[in-house]
């Protein structure tokens, strides 16, 4: 049974302070990038949306964000929405004493004085899955150790950026995982084909070598007649995924209702003001 929402905040904005970065660019770009430079006194961000860029600024995933009906993001827009698909290249400097709390508070900053943020904290009921292993342990071998990373993924969550073998790949035969990965980045991964997100257990970072195939491809379906596409497994996919993955890796996942924290986002602008 869903426990009743409890309201924890007030709509606000982030306390102006000194929590801002010394230098700003912002524009809109026409396609998406991976490329996430962040160092001690800047960062570059290519091509990063503005789903992404909120996600980093409250340190949060996905699910646990109220998004606006217009931003894309397929599991929490409603029917017949149709998002506004925007992304953005970003730098800006800092000073090296910076520390992560120091710099999502600059992002959130950001956010606020450029694309008029407004939001507020509540605790909500969140469908999830819980990730264990299965009775016996982990069927997956632990990775070698890493070689050098990815200069241009310096912040980001791809396991090139840890400087680990990492590939993903959709086929005929369905959507292929194959490389080093932790069971965060695993849970991060399949969370994005699923209607509820994947919770993993703390494990410290630990790299397992993984090869796995999901007999599922989420971009060979044809375009659906609104136009709103989504890539979602269904729920005998999605039973299908969950009974490989005991099999293969001796991953378990149970659906649970959770109560969370969330940043309900009250108004967003789509474009930000000038430089």
């Amino acid at each position: 049974m869903l426990l009743p929402f409890v309201f924890i905040g007030l709509t606000a904005r982030v306390a102006m302070g000194n929590d801002r970065f010394d230098v700003i660019s912002i524009r809109q770009t026409s396609n998406p990038s991976p490329i996430r430079k962040h160092s001690s006194e800047r960062i570059d961000y290519e091509g990063i949306s503005m789903p992404q860029l909120i996600e980093k600024a409250f340190g949060l995933p996905e699910h646990r964000i109220v998004w606006p009906d217009w931003v894309n993001v397929v599991r929490f827009r409603p029917n017949k929405v149709k998002p506004d698909v925007r992304f953005f290249a970003i730098s800006a400097t800092m000073p090296s004493s910076t520390t992560d709390e120091d710099f999502k508070r600059m992002l959130q900053n950001l956010l606020v004085e450029r694309f008029g943020l407004v939001f507020h904290r509540e605790t909500r009921p969140t469908d999830e899955y819980e990730m264990t292993f299965v009775a016996g342990g982990p069927k997956m071998q632990v990775a070698k150790p890493a070689g050098p990373g990815r200069p241009d993924f310096a912040d980001d969550e791809n396991p090139a950026a840890a400087g680990r073998n990492f590939n993903l790949s959709f086929g005929a035969d369905g959507m292929r995982v194959k490389g080093d990965m932790t069971l965060q980045q695993l849970a991060s991964l399949f969370s994005q084909y699923l209607w509820h997100p994947i919770t993993e257990p703390v494990d410290f970072g630990q790299y397992y070598a993984v090869d796995f195939l999901w007999f599922w491809n989420p971009y060979s379906l044809p375009p659906p007649l609104d136009g709103m596409a989504t890539n979602r497994a269904s729920e005998g996919e999605t039973r299908g995924l969950f009974s490989e993955m005991g099999k293969r890796l001796g991953i378990k996942l149970i659906l649970r209702s959770v109560p969370r924290e969330v940043v309900v986002i009250d108004q967003l602008n789509h474009e930000s003001t000038e430089n």
